[in-house]
């Protein structure tokens, strides 16, 4: 008589159960389910940018970009060249690399980024 295997038992079903919860939980933060901005937020947003006082022509290309986005999720590549050596950064080293200088820059963005994301 051959050796079956045994059921799965009641821990493999909980590892599945914490394995879908992980990804539906991926997925409903990864996601972008709410759609184009909606009148109200371009207004707010449009307020935001007359604050910070961006010029005119800037400005309409944000307005066009928020009444055309369709929501949707997209993918960006930014491609870095970073120079032998980098222009002087305050609360860097005179000796810092270009790389130093951008871990310096985009730390504070990605602090907020992140968990925003």
């Amino acid at each position: 008589m051959p050796d079956s295997a045994p059921p799965p038992g009641p821990r493999r079903f909980r590892v599945w159960i914490a394995l879908g919860a992980l990804y539906l939980s991926f997925f409903f933060w990864y996601t972008p389910l709410g759609g184009p901005l909606r009148e109200e937020e371009i207004a707010r947003y449009e307020a935001v940018l007359e604050e910070f006082g961006r010029n005119e022509e800037g400005a309409a290309r944000w307005r066009a970009f928020m009444r055309s986005d369709t929501g949707d999720d997209f993918a960006m590549w930014n491609a870095v060249d970073f120079r032998d050596r980098p222009e002087p950064v305050p609360g860097l080293p005179p000796d810092a690399s270009s790389r130093d200088a951008m871990n310096r820059y985009g730390e504070p963005f990605f602090r907020r980024a992140v968990p925003n994301a």
